[in-house]
């Protein structure tokens, strides 16, 4: 992601004109994008080790698991394997933010460019103790795009938790922020 994408997601644009399947899955990663942006706007490495119990994630583990889907959801648009478990996560939290956004950016326009029935050719396609499983394209909703949206909902818990709530300004119904 470059310099002028620093902010990618701070809004969701309000400039949609249509109203079809290829939109309806933009913006609903435009929303997820939105709310990961907030959700983690402010965290600091040290935020990153809290977990509200002994058999919970920390958030930096969340954050890590959020990045893998959004890597599973751009893969997804070229039929590449996804390997379980990942790998090559990033600890480091301007990275980890960056690669994540630019996931979903790239996974926007891709889906922009591309006509709606090659984009159903798709699949899923995850490599897990050396088996292949294959997933239609519709499971990106119900599977990593709406686990995305619930871990980042646990995100924003957490920061309820170590006294850090999300910015108040953030309306989620049209994707804008008044900063307090």
């Amino acid at each position: 992601m470059d310099h002028q994408n620093k902010f990618l997601f701070k809004e969701i644009p309000s400039d949609f004109n249509t109203f079809n399947s290829s939109a309806t899955l933009i913006r609903m990663l435009q929303g997820l994008g939105y709310r990961y942006y907030w959700a983690i706007e402010n965290l600091v490495d040290r935020d990153l080790d809290y977990k509200p119990s002994i058999d919970s994630r920390t958030i930096r583990e969340t954050l890590e698991h959020i990045y893998s889907l959004t890597l599973m959801i751009k893969k997804a648009q070229s039929n590449e394997y996804n390997f379980r478990p990942l790998k090559n996560g990033s600890k480091d939290l301007s990275k980890l933010k960056e690669k994540t956004l630019s996931n979903i950016h790239i996974t926007i326009e891709i889906l922009e460019k591309t006509p709606f029935n090659k984009i159903l050719e798709n699949k899923i396609i995850i490599i897990h103790n050396k088996k292949e499983y294959y997933f239609d394209y519709w499971n990106i909703i119900n599977g990593p795009i709406s686990d995305a949206i619930y871990h980042i909902g646990q995100i924003v818990s957490f920061r309820r938790s170590i006294g850090k709530p999300i910015n108040k300004g953030v309306n989620f119904l049209i994707g804008k922020t008044k900063i307090n």
